[in-house]
């Protein structure tokens, strides 16, 4: 009997398995095929779709019918209300409801999330206050010249996270470049959720002691003596601390093109009265480089180059650079360039650069000698002027085919070039190195027959303009 009835529910049971399993393994095989958000007028879809842990088929990836989209989950649907709603109370929507609905296609093994919002009224900011804890007429003259209009918060403004993070590295910026580096911006906030929500935001600042530069010393250098280092600093000793003149330093000294790394720092632990001892580290690159190659073409033949660098000339910080080359199509080619970086200014280098060159074709023969004199001014980390005259004489030898066929016999033998060039450019693309957004804009202005008896007079000018999307 007991038999029986087991062979009698075995069946039902794995029924009842197989239906389980089956309708797991259906649910588990289902893609997420689109996204739809409703109720949101503030923020953008894309934005939100930043948010979630689940994506669909967006763009053109919707042509492509072998990529499928993330695997449906639906634990992950109740993580993504939560990302949503973290993210609408970061940019000021603190009552914010969302709910979701999940639409199944059996036919397509797809889901459909819908995610409906109600964003509510979002917290507006009634007003913004500053208080000093340390209450000192240098302090006070600080705060009075601390302009609010650098704030991307203002009242009646959306309250945001991001914003009110900028908003105070402003305010602690402006007082750590007027003398305060120890100071501390600690906000407070009262919150008023009666009627539309509002806030007002206290700014409790700390601002330390008054701090002013003290002497400055260089680590890490070996070969560059500390005179040309010094002179690339924007402070000197006994001005007010400002930070931004520290990172400045920063900058100048590593354009020198003499280090792997530049750290400018003051020595908070040896405070004494309010003077901050300031710390160059350097570490050097190699002073000496070597490059060079070999090489066979049906047209150059054999070729080779080397290229040697060295840098730190005599413990200063000049560079220098001699480029050797030889070709069949080019016999010799010498080119040496020094180059004084922080030439009468910080940001200013100053380059030299002789040359001497043949080249050689089956119809002519040319020799070149002359020399580039280049001025280069950073006006800022992206933004770059140039100035460059250059001068070169150029011997012509024609073979005889060529002149009676081509030159009617015309004697050109040796003629001289001059040209005046300025350069304007402007990289405000970013990422730097792989750009997606921003602008890159290059001007130049040539103008050639000034001076050495140029037989070439003529006026070039070139635009250049990128746009990243």
């Amino acid at each position: 009997m007991c038999r029986f009835g087991f062979l009698m529910f075995l069946p039902k049971f794995l029924f009842i398995v197989l239906l389980l399993f089956g309708s797991a393994r259906t649910q588990e095989a289902y893609r997420v095929d689109r996204i739809h958000f409703t109720g949101n007028r503030t923020i953008k879809d894309d934005e939100l779709r930043e948010q979630l842990e689940q994506k669909d088929r967006r763009g053109l990836s919707r042509l492509l019918f072998w990529k499928k989209g993330d695997t449906f989950n639906r634990q992950l649907v109740d993580r993504d209300i939560d990302h949503l709603e973290r993210f609408y109370q970061r940019e000021g929507f603190l009552q914010v409801g969302i709910q979701s609905e999940i639409q199944i296609f059996d036919d397509k093994e797809a889901v459909t999330l819908v995610f409906r919002i109600d964003e509510g009224e979002p917290a507006r900011i009634d007003s913004i206050a500053f208080v000093l804890v340390r209450a000192d007429s240098a302090s006070q003259a600080c705060l009075q010249a601390f302009d609010r209009d650098k704030f991307l918060l203002s009242v009646s403004d959306r309250f945001r996270d991001s914003a009110f993070e900028v908003d105070r590295s402003v305010l602690a910026g402006h007082f750590s470049g007027r003398g305060y580096p120890f100071v501390k911006v600690s906000p407070e906030f009262q919150l008023d959720t009666a009627g539309r929500p509002r806030v007002g935001i206290i700014y409790q600042i700390d601002s330390g002691p008054l701090c002013y530069f003290g002497s400055t010393r260089v680590v890490g250098n070996r070969f560059v003596s500390e005179s040309p280092i010094l002179k690339q600093l924007a402070f000197r000793e006994g001005e007010r601390f400002s930070n931004r003149r520290l990172l400045q330093s920063q900058k100048q000294v590593y354009q020198l093109g003499l280090f792997h790394y530049v750290v400018v720092r003051v020595v908070r632990e040896e405070l004494e009265q309010g003077v901050l001892p300031v710390e160059v580290q350097v570490r050097e690159a190699p002073r000496l480089t070597f490059k060079y190659g070999v090489g066979y073409g049906r047209e150059e033949q054999f070729r080779t180059f080397v290229d040697i660098t060295r840098l730190a000339l005599f413990g200063q910080d000049l560079r220098f650079r001699l480029f050797l080359r030889h070709s069949s199509l080019e016999p010799y080619h010498v080119n040496a360039t020094w180059t004084k970086p922080a030439f009468l200014f910080p940001r200013t280098s100053l380059s030299i650069n002789p040359f001497i060159r043949r080249e050689r074709e089956p119809g002519f023969t040319i020799d070149r000698i002359g020399s580039n004199f280049g001025l280069q001014n950073r006006m800022d980390d992206r933004t770059d002027l140039s100035f460059k005259y250059a001068f070169e004489q150029d011997r012509l030898s024609l073979s005889s085919s060529m002149r009676r066929d081509a030159l009617k016999d015309l004697d050109i033998t040796l003629y001289n070039k001059s040209t005046i060039e300025f350069g304007f450019f402007s990289d405000r693309s970013q990422p730097v190195f792989y750009p997606s957004r921003g602008y890159f804009v290059g001007w130049t202005a040539a103008l050639s027959g000034i001076g050495f008896r140029s037989d070439f007079h003529y006026w070039r000018s070139l635009l250049e303009w990128r746009r990243y999307t």
